[in-house]
This record gives structure tokens, sequence and C-alpha cells, in this order.
């Protein structure tokens, strides 16, 4: 009966304050469903899905260092290799900016270095030599050329190019 009571009364206060009950459902409809645009575009942004096999079961390893988080050093890593047993394969990739020179262009761009365990989940083919951005290959070489007869400049070495990776890893 309480309940009953209750309802009567809210809906008398409703209907006698119309205009302000909805402009605050319009204000909250407005609200719920703009954060859930933006939270959709930041995810569209950041979280891309990789499209490997598995890819729920990468995870990153970072340092904790008086309460920031950052990349475990060389020796760190090794130390994981050796004596980690939790994982399948540890794998690391080191981020930078080189002058790289393809025939006569030259710039400077970002590069990566990545270990064999990495490149392998990755599905990059490097023996010895440099992957390159599927965009880089069609631009610079064309889809013609062979993979051996490609080769480029890295911070003044001269590598072979290895393989092209995939064009959803840019």
């Amino acid at each position: 009966m309480a309940l009953l009571r209750d309802l009567f009364w809210s809906l008398k206060t409703v209907r006698r304050t119309a205009a302000l009950t909805l402009a605050l459902l319009l204000t909250i409809a407005l609200g719920i469903g703009s954060n859930a645009t933006v939270l959709g575009f930041i995810r569209g942004l950041v979280a891309r899905e990789l499209p490997l096999a598995g890819v729920e079961s990468i995870v990153s390893i970072f340092a904790r260092d008086r309460g920031s988080f950052e990349p475990v050093s060389y020796d760190e890593f090794l130390q994981l290799q050796q004596h980690a047993t939790l994982f399948e394969s540890i794998g690391a990739a080191r981020e930078s900016r080189s002058r790289v020179t393809i025939a006569d262009h030259s710039a400077i761009l970002s590069t990566a270095a990545v270990t064999p365990e990495l490149a392998r989940l990755l599905g990059l083919n490097a023996q010895d030599g440099i992957v390159v951005s599927h965009r880089i290959w069609n631009d610079e070489f064309g889809p013609n050329t062979a993979l051996g007869d490609a080769r480029i400049t890295v911070d003044g070495a001269e590598r072979a190019v290895a393989g092209v990776a995939p064009d959803w890893l840019d």
C-alpha cells in the first residue's frame, strides 16, 4: 500500500513539473550518449584489435619504479627470459627514431627493433635484415621488386630487406 502511495505522489509531482522532468531526462540521456560515443572513439584509437591468433593471451611487462611504470631494462629482460616459467615465450621491442635512407631519399623515421620471439608472434620473417612496412614497400620499392634486391640504410648501416610487414602492422 505504501508503494502505491509513493508512486501516486511521484506521478503527481512529475505532472506538476513536467518541463523540469523532461529537461532532466534529456540531460541525462545526452550525457550517457556522449560518454558512450567518446569511449567508443578512444577505444578505436588506442585499443585496436590486432589480427593475431591468441592476442588475448599477450601481456606487456613493465618495471615499477617509485610509483611509475617504465620499460624493463635489457638485463631485466634477460633475467625474465631465463627465469620466468609462467610465459610460453618472452619477446621485446625497442622503438626509436633513426635516419633511414632508401635509394636517394633520406628521412628521420620511427623504427623498431624486435627479438626473434616477437617477430615470430607478429608473423614477420626477418632472418638477418630489415622488415619494412607494407606502405613503405609499395611507395619506395614497388610490388615487383624482389626482396633480395632491396636495400636500406639505417643510421649508416646498410641492410637487406628481409621481409614486408602485413598491411595492418604500420
